[in-house]
């Protein structure tokens, strides 16, 4: 429920719909309940059965802002081990198991340049909720009994998690932090917790995985969704209200205003960004990570955050073995704030530059008394290590020049004095990291698949598809092209006895086999997995293998195809190979290739495809041809294998079958087969014309009127060995009368 007016709110009566709940209190001030009176399970209606994480998620967010990605963590065990690796919200319920801890974040973020995401005040875009946390432990009831919340969850036994849900998504910082210092104030959130607008609250589908809270069995304890009511949101003035901190959320105005009135430097002026660089050339940027980022905060207070301070602190970052790179570098200078009452001023600079160097300290100081008062603040400093010893003082280097820019080298008039909306997207800069996370035009799969690419193999049953590719796999893995440990073959379209072959063949190799079944893998989940893999910077040079691929996407469906391709092009783009196999059509083209099943949408969108079909199968030998339809690399036209098709009693000998077919032999090999499948309709030609039908409409008619077979396959075969190349062709014509072509045998040799 919305409350309109703020000024009608006078106590839970006002503002909670259900009966129950109103007439619980009586109206007067909230705060004055007796804590007996105030019970969590009145405030709000239970929960309807069946509703999951999914849902609470959609209802918090109801509105986020364009570009903006609500993310969510979900650890096993106890949730105080390790970080807290966030993720887009997609597929919820399976990102979020019920037997994990399982958190949403109370602000919706901004990617990094680099498609990562992190959970922190320098990507914020807007401020969804409000949670009060460790209700009924550290924060008395009787505090929030004029509270009408939007949910109630316990999340450990007399422990809960109050939120209330903002009807318009903050992205006021100031005004949040406000409402955070004000609630702080009146002892509403846990003292030990520090304000953010990027915290981590708890999912009512979830355990408490923290060791105190286990049962005597050792199950974790199981979160419980107490109230629900969705429908309820509010401003800040109206939160404000409920809670009783009209007078602390006054005071944290005041509070707020007074921290923000220290001045600041901004130096934009050549002799000063020179003075500052001099100081820096004293200073290793490989100095210990608390060091550098002071020494980055004092640059930052000194230019006020301009640009010409963050290309002076990212130059001389970028001269260390430690430079974290553009991206990093500019979320870092964005979560510096300006105003501090304590700034880390060129004093810390000096301090940290004389430890470097004691000899030049009178020059040093001449450079701190000439820059700044004597009497400004000095950041402490501590050296972690001792830095390698930099560079003399010398002339500035072409980028420092770049910075102090004579007048005559100005900007010229017109040109852009600020960042471009779209700079946010660009890659300027790093081009480094883009070459590391490429894997070059490395072959991985014969010479027909490269790392870093999106391929899709499509054949017919009984190819060799599935068999080849194996071969093809542990022949990479011998030549020490693929680390079996990053190797996932992904195996949907076997029997029992086949996935036992082959998963015998994985352990001897040591690559990874993935059934659909098996330790709850699923295919509807892989393009989640995916993407959970690549926000999290999990990709490490992954290859995934698909057999086949019509188990994970629906290659009829366009827009299926489109969004699968698109989340497997950002696994491709973090250093991923992905590996399909397909089905064609039953029909071949009018080439006699295959025809690959579905929509163009997966070989439009994938950098290789190649069309797999037989050549030939004689003496128990079949050999078959890859023939390319699409590539974005260094692949090659066609390739040839071979591979026996004899009963074997091991998959495993069928394997070691495979042969590569040296291309120079498959044009003879398709000749030979190719008059092997048109023997018969060759001879029934040979002997109509031999009988003196020779012109094309009458041949064509009376062999297939002779063999059963159709008029367009018999004119293919007559157009096909039309011509004078004895070594291919059986007949040739000539124009008679009226342009009638009129057939004459060629004298062949046997074949």
């Amino acid at each position: 429920m919305l409350v309109e007016n703020i000024e009608a709110i006078t106590s839970i009566d006002d503002v909670v719909v259900d009966g129950a709940a109103a007439s619980k209190y009586p109206p007067q001030c909230p705060v004055q309940l007796a804590p007996e009176t105030v019970s969590l399970v009145n405030m709000g209606t239970p929960p309807p059965p069946g509703i999951t994480n999914a849902d609470v998620i959609a209802a918090v967010f109801h509105s986020v802002p364009e570009g903006a990605n609500v993310l969510v963590c979900s650890k096993a065990g106890d949730p105080s081990q390790g970080g807290w690796p966030p993720s887009a919200a997609q597929s919820v319920n399976v990102q979020c198991p019920a037997g994990n801890n399982n958190y949403i974040n109370s602000a919706s973020v901004r990617r990094d340049r680099d498609g990562s995401l992190h959970a922190r005040s320098a990507n914020f875009m807007a401020y969804h909720a409000t949670v009060l946390d460790d209700v009924g432990t550290k924060v008395p009831l009787e505090r929030i009994a004029g509270l009408a919340p939007s949910w109630i969850i316990e999340t450990s036994p007399g422990n809960y998690q109050v939120g209330v849900i903002h009807d318009v998504p903050l992205q006021d910082e100031a005004l949040i932090g406000r409402l955070q210092k004000a609630m702080s104030a009146k002892g509403l959130s846990d003292p030990d917790a520090p304000n953010s607008r990027t915290r981590w609250f708890r999912l009512p589908i979830a355990i408490n995985g923290k060791g105190k809270y286990r049962d005597s069995s050792g199950a974790p304890y199981s979160c419980k969704f107490v109230t629900w009511n969705p429908e309820r949101r509010y401003s800040v003035a109206q939160l404000v209200k409920m809670l009783a901190i009209e007078v602390e959320f006054e005071t944290a105005m005041l509070e707020l205003d007074q921290a923000a009135k220290p001045v600041t430097r901004t130096i934009e002026d050549e002799t000063s960004l020179a003075m500052l660089k001099m100081l820096l050339d004293q200073i290793s940027p490989d100095c210990g990570y608390q060091d550098w980022t002071n020494a980055l905060m004092a640059v930052h207070n000194e230019t006020g955050g301009s640009m010409s301070g963050f290309e002076l602190a990212n130059h001389w970052s970028s001269e260390g073995s430690g430079y974290p790179g553009l991206s990093v570098m500019e979320n870092k200078w964005r979560s510096f704030r300006s105003g501090s009452a304590n700034p880390l001023t060129v004093r810390t600079l000096v301090k940290m530059a004389k430890d470097n160097d004691e000899a030049n300290t009178a020059f040093l100081n001449a450079l701190g008394d000439g820059f700044l008062p004597t009497d400004m603040q000095c950041g402490t400093y501590k050296r972690a290590f001792v830095a390698p010893k930099p560079k003399a003082i010398s002339a500035l280097t072409p980028v420092a020049s770049a910075l102090v820019t004579p007048a005559e080298q100005s900007t010229p008039a017109g040109a852009p004095s600020s960042p471009h909306f779209l700079e946010r997207f660009s890659l300027r800069g790093d081009s480094a990291e883009l070459e590391k996370r490429s894997m070059g035009e490395r072959p991985i799969l014969g010479e027909i698949g490269l790392y870093g690419q999106l391929m899709v193999i499509y054949a017919a049953p009984n190819t060799g598809k599935t068999l080849i590719t194996l071969h093809l796999l542990v022949d990479a893995i011998n030549r020490k092209r693929i680390n079996p440990d990053r190797l996932f073959y992904l195996n949907m379209d076997d029997n029992s006895k086949g996935l036992a072959e082959k998963g015998r063949i994985a352990d001897d190799y040591g690559f990874h086999m993935l059934a659909g079944g098996y330790k709850g893998f699923k295919a509807n989940d892989l393009e989640a997995l995916v993407t959970d893999m690549v926000e999290k910077g999990k990709v490490d040079g992954a290859v995934l293998v698909l057999d086949t691929m019509k188990k994970f996407v629906n290659v009829m469906d366009k827009k299926d195809c489109s969004r699968f391709s698109a989340a497997m092009r950002n696994f491709a783009m973090q250093g991923g190979t992905l590996i399909s196999l397909a089905h064609v059509n039953k029909k071949v083209g009018p080439d006699g290739l295959p025809v690959y099943g579905g929509t163009t949408d997966i070989r439009d969108d994938f950098d290789n495809a190649y069309l797999l079909s037989q050549i030939s199968s004689v003496d128990g030998v079949k050999t078959v041809e890859f023939t390319n339809i699409k590539r974005r690399g260094n692949n090659p036209d066609t390739a040839g294998y071979s591979y026996s098709v004899e009963r074997m009693p091991q998959y495993d000998e069928v394997l070691m079958s495979v042969r590569e077919v040296d291309p120079l032999d498959l044009a003879p090999m398709k000749t030979t087969a190719r008059l092997l499948a048109d023997d018969v309709l060759i001879k029934h030609v040979q002997g109509q014309i031999k009988a003196g039908c020779v012109q094309k409409m009458e041949l064509i008619k009376a062999v297939s009127d002779l063999t059963g077979a159709s008029r367009a396959d018999v004119g293919n075969v007559v157009t096909r060995y039309t011509g004078g190349d004895t070594a291919q062709h059986r007949w040739i014509f000539k124009k008679g009368a009226r342009g009638a072509h009129l057939f004459e045998l060629l004298d062949c040799p046997a074949t």
